[in-house]
């Protein structure tokens, strides 16, 4: 129950919206199995959403079973048939909204990691770092394994169990559907390897106690992975570049 002044809860996310219209769309036959959708430049004016919150619709569409998003070739329509029902969605934040939390607060708990971890802790994040340059980077279990326990490690040695708490719940997002959809499209070893790389980066400021380039090769780091979010799906003829807000300035802090 509510009292007067106090804020509602949004309890219907902007992607779901588009989603839903975008359904509507299908169901009435604007767009016919097999039909590319126009590009997303193009729909995201025409229903006056940014393209991250368009992105994150074509995903929930994708997993509903009405799309067929072919990573750098465009997005196509199925066949409608055992579909899943969108408001399966409504508890689940849009990938972009991890991410973007992802970089804000392990940003921050890497900075903290630098000034408060003990030496025994550091020790553990540069050899997880280690670690994960060390595999075959086609070893996907693995990689998984170490990469989470990289970024849960400095969490966890940051000295506040709150934000700690909040980059674990952030991970486990990983395992909700429209993320497994776009994350998945977008592997490859090529991306594996950097990303090992980013985090021997990230060590070796943490290692050097070196506060603030920690900080920001963490949010490189994440950036990166926000670059991939954003193009997955994209035509490769789509000549506008799909850059997130936060590229517009360096980074901050």
């Amino acid at each position: 129950m509510t009292r007067p002044g106090d804020i509602e809860p949004m309890t219907v996310k902007l992607y779901q919206t588009i989603a839903a219209d975008l359904q509507r769309e299908l169901d009435a036959g604007v767009w016919k199995p097999g039909d590319r959708l126009p590009p997303e430049r193009v729909l995201a004016t025409r229903f006056g959403v940014s393209r991250t919150s368009l992105r994150e619709a074509l995903l929930a569409l994708e997993f509903a079973g009405r799309l067929e998003i072919r990573d750098r070739a465009g997005v196509y329509v199925r066949e409608p048939e055992a579909t899943v029902a969108l408001p399966a969605f409504a508890d689940l934040p849009g990938p972009y909204e991890v991410l973007e939390a992802r970089r804000l607060i392990e940003g921050e708990a890497t900075y903290r990691t630098a000034l408060r971890a003990s030496h025994a802790e550091l020790a553990v994040i540069v050899d997880a770092a280690r670690r994960l340059a060390a595999i075959d980077q086609n070893d996907l279990v693995t990689f998984q394994r170490i990469d989470r326990a990289f970024h849960v490690h400095i969490a966890h040695a940051c000295g506040n169990s709150v934000l700690a708490e909040l980059v674990v719940a952030l991970w486990d997002q990983r395992d909700g559907p429209l993320w497994k959809s776009w994350y998945e499209g977008t592997r490859s070893t090529e991306n594996r390897t950097r990303s090992s790389q980013q985090h021997l980066e990230i060590a070796a400021f943490l290692e050097a106690r070196q506060a603030q380039p920690a900080r920001a090769a963490m949010e490189r780091h994440i950036d990166t992975i926000i670059e991939r979010f954003l193009r997955y799906g994209a035509e490769a003829t789509d000549a506008d570049p799909m850059v997130a807000p936060r590229t517009k300035a360096k980074a901050s802090g």
